[in-house]
């Protein structure tokens, strides 16, 4: 089976190296990354077949990072320590937010592939993940706005609190899933921005309305040995199924299919294929499909 994902590489944006101190100092938002006059002391992250470099025009506007994808599918990149510390301030009202832009498909053409964005935080003891998606590939220059709320995360362990408390490493994960050995895919990263938004308005009574898209959202841990957490959101209710398979595209696990009300929902895949028996390392993908829409998010086991 083939799925029009296939055919593209990752790109992933990482700010910040963690940092062990006993009362982390707070963040002086905003905090901000233009890349007008160059990296700004991001560099790549250590173990990357990648390359980043500072392009002087063309951003969004002036400069910008682009990074170019070296065989391995993904570019990593880390930020200042201006980034890092207690956030506690910015809970319910803060914003993380970044342009990006593709700029080549290592020769493919661009087409309307499943282009996900992922946030992750780690610190005191906690990770989180927020996921965002977009259902076209994004040849212009686009805002990615992710809020600082936690019921807008997937809090994986520890406590929220402790983990805005002191935030040690922030990752920003740009993946057009697909063909990840092509190689120089290129892709931009501009006005990385950190910032209190005091008309934040998104909650209501504590509760957030109903997903606004259906979208698999975090896999966490991504890699993952022996099992993985899954959360996708459902804008209707309805039939959705979830199925696991694996790089050639064969159907390796059905996780999911049943009638399911509009929420955020999770399953977790044990790394066994549908007769129970467990399964090797290597890629495989994640499918949901839920009334007309189809979701697909990249998974590693490594064992």
């Amino acid at each position: 089976m083939m799925f029009s994902i296939m055919g593209r590489a990752v790109a992933f944006a990482c700010l910040a190296t963690p940092v062990s101190v006993a009362s982390a100092q707070v963040v002086q938002t905003p905090v901000e990354s233009t890349f007008d006059v160059g990296l700004e002391g991001w560099a790549l992250a250590p173990g990357q077949s990648a390359t980043i470099t500072h392009v002087g025009a063309g951003g969004a506007p002036g400069g910008y990072v682009r990074m170019t994808n070296g065989g391995s599918g993904r570019s990593d990149i880390e930020a200042p320590a201006a980034y890092l510390g207690d956030w506690s301030s910015l809970d319910e009202q803060g914003i993380l937010q970044f342009d990006h832009k593709i700029f080549d498909l290592g020769g493919l053409p661009i087409g309307p592939p499943y282009y996900p964005y992922e946030v992750l935080l780690e610190g005191g003891g906690t990770n989180a993940a927020r996921f965002i998606s977009s259902e076209t590939a994004q040849i212009t220059w686009t805002t990615v706005t992710v809020p600082i709320h936690e019921q807008l995360w997937s809090v994986e362990s520890g406590n929220w609190d402790s983990l805005l408390a002191n935030v040690e490493r922030v990752l920003i994960r740009i993946e057009l899933v697909g063909n990840n050995t092509v190689p120089d895919d290129e892709d931009g990263i501009d006005n990385v921005k950190l910032f209190v938004d005091t008309t934040a308005t998104a909650i209501d009574d504590g509760v957030w309305a109903s997903p606004s898209q259906t979208a698999l959202r975090s896999a966490y841990p991504n890699p993952f040995n022996p099992t993985v957490k899954l959360e996708f959101d459902l804008a209707n209710g309805g039939r959705a199924q979830i199925a696991i398979y694996d790089a050639a595209g064969r159907l390796v696990r059905r996780l999911v299919d049943d009638v399911l009300p509009s929420a955020r929902h999770a399953v977790v895949w044990n790394g066994r294929d549908d007769g129970g028996a467990p399964v090797a390392s290597g890629v495989y993908f994640v499918r949901l499909v839920a009334r007309d829409r189809a979701s697909i998010k990249k998974i590693v086991l490594l064992k």
